[in-house]
């Protein structure tokens, strides 16, 4: 047989530029408009990729978030409002989703959320929005690396874009390492390329939904639960913890006997509002900066 012939070079897709904004208007079965605004964005483990999670999370996640504290808490344009970098090989999309409130302008919507945006770009994120963003950003590593297909999916695509298979630590650091003003940098160029904006609005007339029927079951598993640790703090409570290996993560769940049914009828609702008040702030601290002391210890 022949000497094998040589490889073909690896080509690079040009990246994908909108020559002008696009504006779509569709229309369904919702009973709010909703306004999403879409730019194309880095690639998956490109420059600036990892910096756009930081900055989504900056922007549209948690209560002290950019776009929450302005469209949710202050103008009460948006019911709710989320950022998402969504990461592909070719190219990606950097997506801002806005739920309007009743009776909102989705026109003064779009006019709030973009001058949010030349907010960020123009003077960066602020040091603790950073480093709540970094921290978050690490927690939810570490949580998706507990899980064994995750770990192989990884050691793929590590090989794949790095080139080794051991890309752990050089993925992490893509957000843990990244600075303030290499984030403003993302920020500028992305933000303002133009934009896809397109708003859902509400049918004329909805139709009633169709429901299927329940399906069957599916077949019942054996089942054996894990055994725990026991012990009881100086103040009486019980406490039961299952060791898992793996990154050093740990969830606590605080729970209390009785709940709605502990309650006279008189107190219908009590524990329900008692439930929604415990992220309302704590320890002397208000609802934001609660969800700021939170946010820097990648918790929620």
């Amino acid at each position: 047989a022949g000497a094998a012939g040589p490889k073909p070079a690896r080509s690079t897709p040009a990246p994908v530029l909108l020559t002008e904004d696009v504006a779509l208007v569709e229309s369904d079965s919702v009973e709010f408009p909703k306004l999403t605004l879409v730019w194309h964005s880095p690639a998956s483990y490109a420059a600036g990729d990892a910096e756009l999670d930081l900055l989504a999370t900056i922007l549209a996640e948690g209560p002290a978030s950019r776009l929450e504290q302005r469209l949710v808490l202050d103008t009460r344009l948006a019911q709710e409002v989320s950022a998402t970098q969504q990461s592909a090989e070719l190219g990606s999309l950097f997506l801002i989703e806005a739920l309007a409130s009743p009776g909102a302008d989705l026109e003064a919507l779009k006019r709030e959320t973009l001058a949010v945006l030349d907010e960020l770009a123009l003077h960066g994120p602020r040091a603790v929005e950073l480093a709540r963003a970094k921290a978050r950003a690490e927690a939810r590593f570490l949580r998706r690396m507990e899980s064994l297909l995750a770990r192989a999916e990884a050691v793929q695509a590590y090989r794949h874009f790095f080139g080794v298979s051991d890309g752990f630590q050089r993925d992490l650091a893509r957000w843990t390492g990244a600075t303030a003003e290499g984030t403003r940098a993302v920020a500028r160029a992305v933000f303002s390329a133009h934009h896809v904006d397109l708003r859902i609005l509400p049918a004329l007339e909805l139709e009633s939904a169709a429901l299927d029927s329940r399906p069957a079951d599916f077949p019942r598993k054996s089942f054996r639960p894990a055994t725990p640790t026991s012990f009881t703090l100086a103040n009486g409570i019980p406490v039961h913890v299952f060791a898992r290996p793996g990154c050093g993560l740990f969830s606590l769940a605080l729970l209390g006997a009785g709940g709605v049914l502990a309650l006279a009828h008189e107190q219908a609702g009590g524990a329900l509002l008692a439930a929604r008040w415990v992220d309302s702030g704590a320890a002397g601290l208000d609802k934001r900066a609660f969800a700021e002391a939170v946010e820097g210890l990648g918790a929620s």
